[in-house]
């Protein structure tokens, strides 16, 4: 898989029950459906994933072409303070999320801290540009 953003390969890294597509180059990740539920299970925001997620069509951020079926993808606020905008295959493909978006979305608390020490683990080998944000 090519990534959306840069067009660099993405590297498929596989942790317990998920494969997280990252792009070494430019720090995006790509999960398909249902990954971001069990990256989440234990969170207060794991309830139906989608339904934290409000589509809209007022940004002016370019819109991106899923990796697995190549249309434009939606762009969507995560709630409820819309501060994170994702990108959402419109066929349910799965959700793109830029350099340090999944970190906002998980917050501080327990659960986010846990998640962000995982991907902390995952993304610290030698050229990841994750590691510091994570840190």
């Amino acid at each position: 898989m090519f990534c959306s953003s840069c067009k660099a390969p993405m590297l498929v890294i596989e942790y317990e029950r998920i494969e997280i597509d990252h792009c070494i180059s430019c720090g995006a990740i790509w999960l398909d459906s249902g990954e971001l539920e069990i990256l989440l299970e234990k969170s207060d925001i794991a309830t139906k994933t989608q339904s934290v997620f409000e589509r809209t069509e007022h940004v002016k951020e370019k819109r991106l072409r899923c990796p697995r079926c190549l249309t434009k993808m939606d762009k969507a606020w995560f709630n409820p303070e819309k501060s994170v905008l994702v990108d959402m295959c419109n066929n349910g493909h799965g959700i793109w999320l830029d350099r340090g978006e999944l970190e906002s979305m998980l917050g501080s608390g327990e659960t986010g801290n846990r998640i962000k020490t995982m991907l902390a683990g995952i993304f610290s080998k030698k050229g990841s540009k994750l590691k510091g944000e994570l840190e």
